[in-house]
């Protein structure tokens, strides 16, 4: 298996935000997979953009396609994300230990 940090950016007309939850995946992340089941909707799939090697983390960082709205204000689109995502500034990922 796999250590995955997924991170997201979320973008609204009244401000902006990184989420970021841990995975355990069977195979590598790669640029255009789709995962389904990781969000508030489990039939949407959030799409990867980019993955890198974490070399002092030893993981990778699956970076999603972002979501950007007019109409929705942030607070609503982290909603969209669900419980199991943490909140956090652009560029500043928490660590944590799975």
């Amino acid at each position: 298996m796999y250590r995955v940090n997924v991170l997201v950016s979320v973008l609204a007309r009244n401000g902006i935000m990184g989420l970021s939850r841990w995975l355990f995946l069977p195979f590598a992340p790669y640029p255009g997979l789709d995962l389904h089941g990781i969000t508030a909707n489990p039939d949407e799939p959030e799409t990867v953009n980019n993955v890198a090697w974490d070399v002092a983390e030893e993981c990778f960082r699956a970076e999603l396609v972002g979501l950007e709205s007019d109409v929705d204000d942030i607070a609503e689109l982290i909603d969209s994300y669900g419980p199991e995502w943490e909140l956090h500034e652009l560029g500043t990922e928490p660590v944590q230990e799975l």
